[in-house]
């Protein structure tokens, strides 16, 4: 008569190695686990993946919540070293509102590819891919969040086009400071960028000291390749900027 082998410790023992494996692999890099978990929030919300090219070839990618037709959509765009997935419970409140919500994930963050130039992580890199991802979901106008290195990025997209941008919102921005006079540096620099006549030069680093200079020679996060740049209209109206204190988005 064959002996009866227990399967109960040999199931325990299983389940104990694939319980220490899922342990060890999340003590030693926890953050696509994370990630992994925050993005299947994002969908079970309703939220879809668009693919789509920066100008070098490389492909960006950006979580969309509702129609594309939405009058102004709100797009969040996270800050050095986080993803898209940093705003999904401000993206999951403004769906559940009626806002449509464009999180793009930064050239070399989550689903985009990095570019094919370092240089591309930098400032311009991270305006270029702004433009590419409005150009390739068609937004005419839309409200833009920005927090840490995305807020520096939205404060000089809304300088490059203003046209595009309804209202401005800077989250613990870099590279942005408030001056002692905000009035008179608005009216500073914002006449300047909106009345430009069509055909003229665009916004340049050296009409304000805040912005890094494009003939800088060493690389880094302000100082990259130049993006393609639209003629500004004449009548581009004044993107609405406003400041707040760092939410909690997790």
């Amino acid at each position: 008569m064959s002996r009866r082998v227990p399967l109960l410790p040999w199931v325990l023992s299983a389940l104990t190695f694939f319980v220490c494996f899922f342990l060890g692999a999340l003590a030693v890099d926890p953050l696509p686990v994370y990630r992994a978990v925050q993005e299947k929030r994002l969908f079970l919300s309703g939220a879809r993946r668009e693919v789509f090219a920066a100008d070098d070839g490389t492909s960006l990618s950006a979580f969309v919540l509702g129609p594309l037709s939405a009058e102004r959509p709100v797009v969040l765009l996270h800050g050095l070293g986080a993803d898209a997935t940093y705003w999904r419970g401000a993206a999951r409140f403004l769906a559940r509102h009626g806002r449509t919500v464009i999180l793009p994930d930064a050239p070399g963050s989550g689903h985009s590819e990095p570019p094919r130039d370092p240089a591309g992580f930098g400032l311009r890199g991270r305006v270029a891919a702004t433009d590419a991802l409005a150009r390739a979901l068609a937004l005419e106008k839309f409200d833009f969040v920005g927090h840490s290195l995305g807020g520096w990025t939205a404060g000089w997209y809304a300088l490059e086009f203003p046209w595009k941008v309804s209202r401005l919102v800077l989250v613990d921005a870099a590279g942005l400071t408030l001056p002692k006079d905000a009035e008179a540096e608005r009216a500073r620099v914002l006449p300047r960028t909106a009345r430009a006549p069509a055909g003229s030069s665009t916004f340049s680093s050296s009409e304000n000291p805040r912005l890094p200079s494009a003939s800088s020679s060493t690389p880094s996060a302000g100082t990259t390749g130049a993006a393609p740049r639209p003629p500004r209209s004449r009548d581009s109206p004044k993107p609405t900027v406003s400041r707040r204190a760092s939410p909690t988005c997790r």
